[in-house]
């Protein structure tokens, strides 16, 4: 794994100019961004606010997109964690997560 990750950063940044400069991308974007479409199932999102890889302005957004259109979204915020060390720090997370995976029995 480290060996491909190694080759691709030699092979220089995939990504050269801003994104939102390319009517492609933009369009893209758009289709991409989650939150936009009503769930049937529950949305649970916990949220490390210490989190430098997902930011939580980010997961706000989506719950708030989420709910805007009919989604039961559920967010926990955790104050002390970051992105990965937030199960770590937070054991009963683990237990929640999967008593509700068990509950909706999908």
């Amino acid at each position: 794994m480290v060996t491909l990750f190694g080759a691709v950063a030699a092979a220089g940044p995939a990504v050269t100019s801003n994104v939102t400069d390319n009517p492609g991308w933009i369009d893209a974007l758009r289709r991409n961004n989650a939150g936009l479409k009503r769930s049937e199932t529950p949305v649970l999102v916990i949220q490390g606010l210490k989190d430098t890889i997902v930011a939580p302005a980010s997961s706000k957004a989506y719950a708030e997109r989420a709910t805007a259109v009919g989604t039961d979204v559920t967010v926990e915020w955790v104050e002390d964690a970051g992105h990965r060390e937030l199960f770590a720090k937070k054991a009963d997370i683990v237990a929640r997560v999967v008593a509700g995976f068990e509950a909706s029995g999908k």
